[in-house]
């Protein structure tokens, strides 16, 4: 890990921004295998409709980039409860 206790404050605050964007980029691509390994999974294996495979899919893979977020990425930011935020 880098030290930046000696960078002036604004440097501190991009590299800031860029490591979350970082995990941001990694939580998205996760979710996009989620949704796709969903719904791989549950039309070519289970052979349930694209038409009901799909939102099913669409919807873990949310839960699963929110979670990752939450935890992660966003984790000094959010106050309050979990299900309040994810409305």
């Amino acid at each position: 890990m880098i030290s930046v206790e000696s960078w002036p404050q604004p440097a501190v605050r991009v590299w800031v921004l860029a490591q979350r964007f970082r995990k941001f980029l990694i939580v998205g691509a996760l979710g996009l295998m989620v949704n796709q390994a969903s719904l791989a999974t549950l039309h070519d294996v289970l052979h349930v409709a694209v038409v009901m495979a799909s939102p099913i899919a669409i919807f873990l893979s949310m839960i699963v980039t929110f979670l990752l977020n939450e935890r992660w990425t966003w984790h000094d930011r959010g106050t309050g409860r979990l299900i309040s935020r994810a409305m």
